[in-house]
């Protein structure tokens, strides 16, 4: 709910960046709370992991989600001049090296910072194919490959993002890990190959519709092309008759059908033979 005032009109942050910014909101907010002292009690650092306001006049309830309380009882720090607690929503950095200069804390902050960034950036870039996956889902029904290849590609460019050995520091690579896993990017990724499989297998049944209904199709087609064969033999037997004696035409179909009855014959008698041997 945080909005900036710009000439007396209150703008909301999102709506700010995306307009002077060209930048689009892509997955959930993430917060950087940066301190110079731990709260006063742990329910007050529960309440800044949950991003709600703590001691407020307008609420007569309290926090008591196991989630947040295990947070706020989770040091993340690698080392020993700053805590860390991280939940879903929130990321708590404290250093007594924080002062009210906000130019001195620059340096301070700016290790986090960058931390902070990479792990947004990585959610970001899973939040936004994600997102393109299910509203391809819910608008376009005719979804194509080609769309499907576009969106992979465009997810393959983050891979850089995914390597493990991503920062110089193994602890600082460490504590990123510990903020991504604190994020729910691991559970925001597996939701992303779970509607993956689920369009992939959207294609693949069409595709085999496709497939069945073209099939269906060139049967039809064939059976019209045999009856036009067909006619146009019927026609010239019928032209090559008229050509022809009568008497000869039928001495010859009677010594066809002959010689195919013979055929026939000799075919099963050769079968008795055989299951008669079979029998023996």
């Amino acid at each position: 709910h945080l909005y900036l005032l710009i000439n007396g009109i209150k703008v909301e942050v999102c709506d700010f960046i995306s307009s002077f910014f060209g930048l689009n909101q892509c997955g959930d907010e993430k917060i950087l709370i940066c301190l110079n002292k731990k709260p006063n009690t742990e329910l007050e650092l529960c309440y800044l992991l949950a991003a709600e306001s703590y001691n407020s006049v307008h609420i007569d309830y309290k926090i008591m989600s196991d989630d947040i309380m295990n947070a706020a009882k989770n040091n993340l720090a690698e080392y020993d001049f700053y805590e860390s607690y991280a939940s879903e929503t929130c990321l708590v950095y404290i250093s007594d090296k924080i002062t009210v200069n906000y130019m001195d804390n620059i340096e301070i902050e700016a290790a986090i910072i960058f931390i902070f960034e990479i792990v947004m950036l990585q959610n970001s870039a899973i939040s936004r194919t994600n997102q393109r996956i299910v509203d391809e889902l819910t608008d376009n029904i005719d979804i194509s490959l080609k769309t499907i290849e576009k969106m992979y590609v465009e997810f393959g460019r983050t891979i850089i993002l995914w390597d493990k050995n991503i920062f110089n520091y193994s602890l600082a690579q460490k504590l990123a890990n510990k903020i991504y896993t604190a994020f729910g990017n691991e559970e925001l990724l597996n939701e992303y190959y779970r509607n993956q499989n689920y369009i992939e297998h959207i294609i693949e049944l069409r595709s085999t519709l496709n497939s069945d209904r073209e099939g269906r199709l060139l049967n039809v087609l064939a059976f019209i092309l045999s009856i036009s064969q067909l006619i146009q033999i019927v026609g010239s037997i019928v032209g090559f008759i008229k050509t022809f004696d009568i008497k000869i035409l039928i001495f010859g179909g009677i010594g066809i059908s002959s010689i195919t009855l013979l055929i026939i014959f000799i075919a099963l008698l050769r079968k008795h033979i055989k299951i008669k041997q079979v029998i023996k």
